[in-house]
């Protein structure tokens, strides 16, 4: 006898009615109410409502969820053109429904985040993620607004407190309320960090764009190494790659406090979409440069990187010297590869022997060919573009699903969004 379900199927869409934002599609229902009590609803095939906090922070975490962004151009009675297209004001658009459903959007959008308090909004937008936590301690304990403004990464924790206080409180929010009117240094060692005065300056020192779950967790567990809290305690501030660089056991020994000062002062663009990013991943370098000085038994390498221009000096220079030979003496290298996960095109083709990784490294100037063991072990896999840039393509393997990675061009070079999302997405249709 088939299953009955209670799930009806509904106009694709999103909605603003009585305080409440509703998410609709062909598999699911996500309500939320917003400002002053924060609530979630989902609702799929398999079941009826229930609470949610995960799938409302996928909503609400959207990168311009919470942004005043221009209104897309209202739906009027369109114009059809022979070839089936269709003109709306003055722009060609597949079809009427896709810019309604654009405009009703933005519309039930801007009418929920209308509700929420101007100063709270712009305390949101500081972090990049689990909004609706922080969402949520903001309204159910109002001087939490203070703790997010002078110690962010504190009050981060503090909103999602299940992840970081073993045995995880049953009720996290009236935990939360019971610590927030208490010294800093109080409730980060209910969280788990040390509770001393000088930990509490460093936390109040890191970027709020910087803080995630796992950079807290690993920072707690960095600071149980003395060396963690020497390299990180005299920085101005901390942003997330000097978090992350002076937090990880893989980077930690061979970091210098000069070196930490040159990665918080990297410079930042905005991306098209209009968020700050680092024009340099030296989080992303120093691994390079160490697993590639690692290979050759940190010959020719400083233990310690003591600038950033050094650190970018040894692995140009390392880069160059990683060949088959060199790399036979470290590994069985076979004569291919497995199987390419994704066939590729004519522009896009896959790097089969080590050899070709290897020239592949030399060629475009990257450190493509330290990433020998992951080759080896089926976990990455390469391939050299061709159109419509030259670069280096990687996937990885997460799980039994084989997701995009990297994609640089020569010397690391970063390829525009709007590229890399179609080169990426032209891969995937290869299988």
């Amino acid at each position: 006898m088939a299953r009955r379900t209670h799930f009806k199927r509904g106009a694709w869409g999103v909605a603003f009615k009585n305080g409440k934002f509703y998410d609709f599609t062909d598999t699911h229902v996500l309500v939320i109410k917003g400002w002053p009590d924060p609530r979630g609803w989902f609702k799929r095939r398999s079941h009826g409502f229930k609470p949610t906090r995960k799938f409302a922070d996928r909503l609400f975490s959207q990168p311009h969820f919470l942004k005043d962004t221009p209104a897309p151009p209202k739906p009027t009675i369109p114009f059809t053109l022979p070839n089936g297209q269709m003109i709306l004001q003055g722009v060609v658009i597949p079809e009427e429904k896709r810019a309604r459903g654009e405009y009703n959007g933005w519309v039930a959008r801007t009418l929920f985040t209308g509700t929420i308090p101007e100063e709270i909004r712009q305390e949101l937008e500081r972090f990049s993620n689990r909004r609706w936590h922080l969402l949520n301690l903001l309204a159910r304990c109002p001087q939490s607004l203070d703790l997010s403004r002078s110690n962010p990464a504190l009050f981060y924790a503090l909103a999602s407190n299940w992840v970081y206080h073993k045995p995880a409180v049953t009720r996290p929010m009236k935990a939360a309320r019971s610590l927030i009117g208490k010294k800093q240094t109080v409730i980060q060692g209910w969280l788990g960090f040390p509770a001393t005065e000088s930990v509490r300056k460093l936390l109040a020192k890191i970027d709020a764009m910087a803080v995630d779950v796992e950079s807290l967790l690993y920072l707690r567990e960095a600071l149980k190494n003395p060396l963690c809290l020497k390299l990180l305690q005299h920085l101005p501030r901390i942003n997330r790659q000097a978090l992350m660089i002076g937090s990880d056991r893989r980077t930690i020994e061979h970091a210098s406090p000069r070196l930490l000062k040159d990665v918080i002062g990297i410079s930042v663009e905005m991306n098209p979409e209009g968020d700050p990013v680092e024009v340099l991943d030296a989080y992303r370098l120093m691994l390079d440069t160490v697993r590639m000085a690692n290979i050759v038994d940190w010959q020719r390498c400083p233990r310690k990187f003591t600038s950033l221009q050094r650190l970018q000096a040894v692995h140009d220079e390392l880069s160059a010297r990683m060949d088959v030979v060199l790399l036979r003496e470290k590994y069985e290298l076979p004569e291919k590869f497995g199987e390419p996960p994704f066939q590729g095109t004519e522009g896009i083709i896959p790097i089969a022997t080590p050899e070709e990784l290897c020239r592949e490294g030399h060629v475009q100037k990257n450190c493509v060919g330290s990433y020998m063991t992951f080759a080896l072990e089926g976990t990455q896999y390469f391939y050299r573009v061709e159109q419509p840039v030259r670069a280096t393509l990687s996937l990885v393997l997460k799980g039994e699903v084989w997701e995009p990675d990297q994609l640089f061009k020569a010397c690391n070079a970063p390829v525009d969004p709007e590229t890399k999302k179609q080169i990426f997405g032209e891969l995937l249709k290869t299988r």
